[in-house]
């Protein structure tokens, strides 16, 4: 079972995956903001405040145990190279809204 409360740490030679803080939105948004890289997301994130919708989304969706941001440090350069995330994909029951 995976524990969204958990601190998962990952690490290998060259990278190093840790959970997604506030704290790192600004490098984040260095490493990605060309339109190029979000040309094919269904997410927003190009642009400054498109991106920290993008991070504030991200967290949130932790605490609602959707998905696991993880955000990708590349060691040999000792920098945030990205972000990735953990997915919950067990079928959950399905809820319905309607306006009227």
């Amino acid at each position: 079972m995976f524990h969204f409360e958990k601190e998962y740490n990952l690490k290998n030679k060259t990278v190093e995956l840790t959970p997604l803080r506030e704290e790192h939105e600004s490098e984040l948004f260095y490493v990605s903001n060309s339109k190029e890289i979000w040309r094919f997301f269904t997410e927003k994130g190009f642009g400054r405040e498109n991106f920290r919708s993008y991070i504030k989304n991200a967290l949130q969706k932790r605490e609602e145990k959707v998905e696991y941001p993880l955000v990708i440090k590349d060691l040999r350069a000792n920098k945030l190279a990205g972000m990735t995330f953990a997915v919950d994909d067990r079928p959950r029951p399905r809820v319905y809204r309607s306006t009227v």
